[in-house]
């Protein structure tokens, strides 16, 4: 309490997520433990199953292949998984955080951690695999602003960024906008292993850039620059989906109940969902000082409730 959060640029109201967190949830946590959390919290919900309305204006008829028809341009599968993505990465990072650690949702991107004076924000981007990216891509682009946003919004916190995506590095279309011969990310993670930063610091000072980007860039020489900035943006593409992602949880929920919980490894992928859930239930909190996560608070809270849980489902 009394602990300031990381300031953030403008990010979508809590309240734009709610209607999808509900699908999210009972998607993500399954039925029986949504009855079970429900129950321990006091929440109203039936378990009896629902029953067909008698009017055949709404029954589903006899087939079960009745699928109805829709406008496909406003049914929204990419942003949903989209966000699920987002979730699920949270959930991991939430595992990687110590006791003193927090753990910020949609307040400095879409998520950040802070441990100390570091804040360490976090861009998460799945793209089904259907592109790849470049320094031309507005996504990259706008990663770039968002960091010298933080930076500036920030100063007393050493900022870091790291873009979390499924789309693998591609190769600029003109031979003009590559950088030394080759990928613009690429040409950047050699910059920040100490190549030449000159033909960075020109594409970074263009017209494709926004001001804000532009005077930082020359607001530093060439070790600066690489500093404050090429060295404090890490391109993680090519990441996992969410499949795998989520195998990757349950996999490190294994080694965590097993050393801090004594837990079997059964029950520690089945925590799986309810750390989803918490996290989802988190991210629609309406002040940014409360959609925090601490490693405290995982510790002590988030495993013991659902162990007994757990069991419950045998």
């Amino acid at each position: 309490a009394g602990r300031a959060s990381p300031a953030g640029g403008e990010r979508a109201s809590a309240r734009e997520f709610d209607s999808m967190g509900i699908m999210m949830a009972i998607n993500s946590f399954g039925p029986t433990r949504l009855l079970l959390y429900c129950r321990d919290h006091g929440l109203g919900i039936s378990s009896e199953a629902p029953t067909m309305n008698a009017d055949p204006l709404f029954n589903a008829g006899t087939t079960s292949r009745n699928i109805p028809a829709g406008d496909v341009a406003r049914q929204a599968v990419a942003s949903l998984r989209g966000y699920a993505y987002q979730v699920l990465a949270a959930a991991l990072a939430w595992l990687d955080i110590d006791e003193n650690g927090r753990l910020f949702l949609e307040v400095a991107e879409d998520y950040a951690a802070i441990a100390g004076q570091a804040l360490r924000a976090v861009q998460v981007k799945d793209t089904g695999g259907s592109s790849s990216v470049t320094l031309n891509s507005a996504s990259i682009r706008k990663a770039v602003t968002a960091f010298v946003d933080l930076v500036e919004r920030n100063p007393d916190l050493r900022v870091d960024l790291r873009f979390f995506t499924t789309s693998e590095i591609g190769t600029e279309n003109d031979p003009a906008d590559r950088l030394g011969g080759m990928s613009g990310l690429e040409y950047w993670k050699k910059v920040g292993a100490g190549a030449d930063p000159a033909p960075l610091r020109t594409m970074l000072e263009s017209d494709r850039f926004p001001e804000s980007v532009r005077e930082f860039s020359k607001a530093r020489d060439d070790a600066a620059l690489r500093r404050d900035l090429i060295g404090r943006i890490r391109w993680e593409c090519g990441r996992p989906d969410f499949e795998m992602l989520r195998q990757e949880l349950e996999a490190r929920l294994v080694v965590v109940g097993r050393d801090r919980f004594h837990l079997p490894a059964t029950e520690a992928r089945m925590l799986a969902d309810h750390l989803v859930y918490r996290v989802l239930e988190k991210s629609i909190v309406n002040t940014p000082q409360d959609r925090c996560l601490r490693g405290r608070t995982f510790t002590t809270r988030s495993m013991r409730r659902p162990q007994r849980q757990c069991r419950a489902l045998r």
